[in-house]
């Protein structure tokens, strides 16, 4: 486990982008993120926290996004809908069901 730190520039100003390489979240001051882009001259120190958890949901709102559906009403196709968008969100992520590592 580690936290990686990539330096970059967007309009001239220097930028450093922190996460895990174990997708786990990073905690700096007790808050998590996901991942964090600052100010390289804030020079902000992160651990590593708890391993992210993707749940459905969150690949249903991937799925809808990308196919540009996010404020569909699904009415009575809820279910029905809501797998497929599960399913897209998947996809497009690269998760592989039977991938157990």
């Amino acid at each position: 486990m580690a936290i990686y730190k990539e330096n970059f520039e967007v309009n001239g100003r220097a930028m450093t982008r922190t996460y895990s390489d174990e997708y786990r979240y990073i905690v700096r001051d007790g808050i998590s993120y996901i991942e964090a882009i600052d100010p390289s001259e804030f020079n902000r120190t992160y651990v590593e926290g708890n391993p992210i958890e993707i749940v459905d949901d969150d690949y249903a709102i991937v799925g809808q996004i990308i196919m540009g559906e996010r404020d569909m009403d699904f009415g009575d196709d809820y279910e029905t809908m809501q797998q497929e968008f599960i399913n897209i969100g998947k996809m497009l992520i690269g998760v592989d069901e039977n991938d157990n590592s």
